[in-house]
């Protein structure tokens, strides 16, 4: 089928499904495309009283006249450190961890951006706030977790193989893993349309 054809077709199926819509009420039915329409589609909008507009055409405030919003919401990701501890180092036979094997949990209240962890080869040092912001980077944590839904637990392990140390009131000591426990939400905040302009 040529690519005018193909074209014509998506936007014949569009517009059919825009017509239902007259079918339930609606009082105007607008369409609206990133790439435009063709001209088999526009006679066919026309017809049908189907209004057709371009993305960059429509603005907020275009979208609120017709719909009369009153309100918009807002999702926020929560996160809140539950525990935090380490595993010293003992080997190289490196198992998969718990909180029964940790030797070290962090006191509550510890400051999340002491540099508490450092590397044995290049001295660098980063923080419990770190290792959230590197968990961000290398997966949502947030995945699979509902709207308004009450706080997830999930707990993360960070191996470190003998490479680095932990710096304890007691002392330094070389470290396996580091794991953190976290209570995860995704809550809604519903903000009046004036409110949000602000």
């Amino acid at each position: 089928m040529p690519k005018t054809a193909i074209q014509a077709r998506r936007d014949l199926d569009r517009v059919t499904c825009f017509k239902k819509s007259q079918s339930i009420g609606a009082r105007a039915t607008i369409a609206v495309s990133s790439s435009g329409f063709s001209e088999e589609a526009k006679v066919i909008a026309k017809h049908y009283g189907i209004e057709l507009r371009q993305l960059n055409e429509v603005s907020v405030s275009d979208i609120n006249g017709l719909i009369r919003l009153d309100f918009v919401l807002f999702t926020h990701k929560r996160c809140c450190l539950v525990r935090a501890g380490v595993c010293f180092f003992q080997d190289l036979n490196w198992r998969l961890p718990d909180w029964n094997s940790a030797d070290f949990i962090f006191p509550r209240g510890t400051n999340p951006f002491l540099p508490l962890f450092r590397s044995l080869d290049t001295d660098a040092t980063w923080s419990l706030n770190d290792l959230w912001r590197q968990l961000q980077e290398a997966t949502d944590p947030f995945v699979d977790i509902e709207m308004g839904s009450k706080p997830v637990a999930r707990t993360v392990c960070f191996p470190y193989p003998g490479i680095v140390a932990v710096d304890m009131p007691t002392g330094s000591r070389c470290i396996r893993n580091v794991l953190l426990s976290l209570a995860l939400s995704l809550e809604i905040e519903k903000v009046s349309i004036e409110d949000a302009r602000n």
